[in-house]
């Protein structure tokens, strides 16, 4: 996790008295996900659930759930046609019935459910409040890891783990939020724009150390940005320094 986001979340639970209830705490995506829903767009919390499903794409049963992974992610960028998207959904609730038994535990896919969730997006009235539908799809992939792994008891906490680094990436610190130097993005015709341009669309994320270079020689000493560029990642869709240069929110 970030060092600038561990800091600005650490206020937030000094109730909790023992170090390992802290440490679980701060491993936990959920938990997160509750102290930054409001400070971020739904189109980032949408890409977070994508990016989180696309890490259980190895339990998917059907090319029709990463098709529809594929539809959201387009989608959320205003791109694909209404139609499309309707079309895939009703694909993923047809691998959901034919694979989902909620009262069954030996057949329940919950790779499938979770990308359902994902599809319809839409928020569940329960006995306990609200369930976000950003909520569900991600603690969905947490199980299908658990269930996948079922031999593995450490197998579900290192998918929070990877859940969490994935959140970092998309929504970056929302207590300190970055502003861009006035010439970065038109400083040699714009090549920092073509490059997180590209970066984007092609999901080049490997390209990110050279998008950092390029910041450089237009002016840009923000070390937080240039780490987060240069870093080992994860880095996914909805980067948010990608997303900042793209001027996406």
């Amino acid at each position: 996790m970030s060092r600038f986001l561990q800091l600005a979340f650490s206020w937030l639970f000094k109730q909790y008295t023992t170090p390992a209830m802290k440490r679980a705490t701060l491993d936990h995506p959920l938990w997160m996900l509750e102290q930054v829903r409001d400070k971020v767009s739904e189109r980032k919390l949408r890409l977070f659930a994508c990016a989180c499903c696309r890490r259980i794409e190895r339990l998917f049963t059907d090319n029709c759930l990463l098709q529809a992974v594929e539809a959201v992610e387009q989608a959320v960028d205003g791109h694909g046609r209404r139609e499309d998207v309707d079309a895939i959904s009703a694909s993923v609730e047809l691998v959901y019935q034919a694979t989902c038994e909620p009262y069954d535990p030996n057949r329940y896919s919950a790779a499938a459910a979770a990308v359902r969730e994902l599809v319809r997006w839409q928020p569940l009235q329960n006995d306990y409040g609200t369930c976000q539908p950003e909520t569900r799809t991600v603690g969905l992939t947490s199980e299908a890891i658990r269930r996948a792994e079922i031999s593995d008891r450490g197998a579900e906490s290192r998918e929070h783990q990877a859940q969490c680094q994935l959140l970092c990436d998309v929504v970056g610190n929302p207590y300190r939020p970055m502003t861009l130097g006035p010439d970065w993005l038109t400083w040699n015709s714009g090549t920092v724009v073509k490059i997180a341009q590209g970066i984007y669309d092609e999901r080049a994320f490997d390209r990110l150390s050279i998008l950092a270079d390029a910041l450089e020689d237009a002016g840009c000493v923000d070390g937080e940005i240039l780490a987060h560029c240069r870093g080992p990642g994860p880095h996914v869709r909805g980067c948010w320094v990608v997303d900042l240069l793209l001027g996406k929110e």
